[in-house]
């Protein structure tokens, strides 16, 4: 047998043996890992945002043993929430604290993840009447709500959202949110019975209005309603289109939020339909959020010196006219 050769005849030939360098061994401590991949329809790991979360029985169902989720941990593939639950992506801070203190995401945190328009940004959390967390350990979160609900990947649906909203929220903030909620089809009007329970649930399900699409209407349209002034959301006019709020039947408020008017092109949309207004003998005022949220009562002073000097109503000919038209009058 040639020298450096192994002892086995039929696995080794000296020529191999002398130009061949010996595998290299893996060390014990790093097993090969490969997470699984992100959710399609039906697959075990949940997508929330960029965020996948798993649970131990999922990596185990796709193939990864129990050291290896500990090498995944150890290496950062992996973060461990709490136990049996992991997170992999990038790091949704709100999102598994929650996960951590075993709570979901309700109130306003949940209904903004689910695109519903909110007035507060602030953190909440729902524990179960079940659940064993102390108050303290939650300290760090703004507000802390208990019940039973239904959620789905550390956050509430709409539902048990709005539930812990009517006991959150003031009546205008639990009105944009079901307006918003009700204008994006999150939940149906026949779905809403429970919030008859309490005295701003009752309010906001009388005053609530599917066709506003976001709180900066919702406001303007309640709190003028509430001085007695006529307003209707989403008007057609001809050659324009919907405009946000027509009071009276001239009058044109139209509600801006950063998301959709922060662009050159769409600042120019807004000036060809404030021209296209004008020229048909419309008024267009134009709000942001922070005069409809902040200076509320600076724009209502402007809005009521012009319904002061009934120039929101069309007279004489101009209104015979306008009444034949769809849309006005």
């Amino acid at each position: 047998m040639t020298a450096g050769c192994c002892s086995h005849p039929k696995r080794c030939t000296g020529k191999a043996a002398a130009s061949s360098p010996p595998p290299r061994a893996r060390p014990e401590h790093a097993p090969q890992i490969r997470l699984p991949p992100r959710r399609r329809r039906g697959d075990p790991a949940k997508v929330t945002g960029m965020t996948a979360l798993h649970t131990t029985s999922t990596l185990r169902s796709r193939g990864m043993t129990a050291r290896q989720i500990r090498s995944a941990v150890d290496i950062g593939m992996l973060r461990r929430l709490r136990v049996g639950q992991y997170a992999s992506g990038p790091h949704d801070e709100p999102l598994e604290a929650a996960i951590a203190f075993g709570a979901t995401l309700t109130c306003a945190s949940a209904l903004q993840r689910k695109g519903v328009w909110v007035l507060e940004r602030t953190e909440h959390l729902r524990l179960d009447q079940s659940g064993h967390q102390s108050r303290g350990a939650l300290r760090g979160a703004r507000r802390v709500h208990w019940g039973q609900g239904t959620s789905l990947d550390g956050v509430d649906d709409v539902a048990t959202a709005l539930l812990c909203a009517q006991r959150c929220m003031g009546r205008e903030a639990l009105l944009c949110s079901i307006d918003s909620a009700l204008h994006q089809r999150r939940i149906t009007r026949s779905h809403l019975g429970f919030l008859s329970g309490t005295s701003e649930g009752r309010w906001a399900l009388r005053s609530s209005d599917a066709r506003s699409e976001s709180g900066l209407e919702t406001l303007p349209r309640v709190r003028l309603r509430r001085l007695g002034i006529r307003v209707r959301p989403q008007v057609p006019f001809p050659g324009v289109g919907r405009v946000d709020l027509l009071i009276g039947d001239r009058l044109v408020l139209e509600l801006d939020g950063d998301e959709w008017h922060s662009t050159p092109e769409s600042r120019e949309s807004d000036r060809r339909r404030d021209a296209a207004l004008i020229a048909m003998g419309c008024l267009p005022l134009r709000a942001g959020f922070t005069r409809v949220v902040h200076h509320w009562p600076a724009l209502e002073r402007q809005v009521l010196e012009i319904v002061r000097r009934d120039e929101h109503h069309w007279h004489g000919r101009r209104r015979r006219e306008a009444l034949d038209v769809p849309g006005f009058g």
